[in-house]
């Protein structure tokens, strides 16, 4: 379809890191494999998955078609990025695996922990919580708390959620939701959870 209308895709894969490759219908396919985006360009960091995000560093990698393009890309692109965070993307990427892969299991720990406690303190709210990811969006328009659920929580439970306004803007989709982060010890999430369940009941 991009060919279709010429548009050129670059993919943000900044999360890629923490979705596990398998063979399974919803795992994570890396872009620039798919048949057909040879001129399709995929940005990739170590900044979600390893905490490095002020870390100044990012990869830009591109389909065969691109080759010519990227070399033309002026010297002075290269002085953006720091030079510490370039030497601790490169450690993350060549050396974490191990640490990611136990990242990984933990995240999953916590995201099937969340399901369970919002089933028992929030039966009304939707959750949405999928792989590659450590933040959850909860669908909290049936306990009516307006379109900013989140400074009402934050007041009231004192739990610290991202207002869902910020991610929909003036399209109406954050309306009433808001975005939890699970990657926290889970004694912290289930603390967070009971708090909301506990004002929301």
């Amino acid at each position: 379809m991009a060919h279709e209308h010429r548009v050129r895709v670059v993919v943000d894969e900044i999360h890629a890191p923490l979705a596990a490759v398998s063979t399974d219908d919803d795992a994570f396919v890396p872009y620039l494999s798919v048949d057909g985006t040879d001129d399709a360009y995929a940005v990739l960091s170590a900044s979600k998955a390893f905490n490095l995000a002020g870390a100044k560093a990012a990869v830009v990698a591109g389909g065969a078609a691109t080759a010519d393009e990227i070399a033309a890309v002026s010297e002075i692109v290269s002085h953006g990025p720091s030079h510490l965070g370039t030497i601790a993307h490169v450690a993350a990427l060549t050396d974490g695996r191990p640490w990611l892969d136990a990242l990984r299991a933990d995240i999953a720990e916590n995201r099937a922990l969340l399901g369970d406690l919002a089933a028992e303190h929030l039966p009304r709210a939707g959750l949405l919580a999928g792989p590659g990811t450590y933040t959850a969006w909860l669908d909290l328009r049936a306990y009516d708390l307006g379109d900013d659920p989140a400074a009402t929580l934050l007041a009231s439970a004192r739990v610290a959620l991202a207002p869902g306004l910020a991610f929909g803007g003036s399209s109406g989709v954050g309306d009433g939701r808001a975005r939890l982060t699970y990657a926290t010890p889970p004694d912290v999430l289930r603390e967070a959870v009971e708090r909301l369940g506990a004002v929301l009941d």
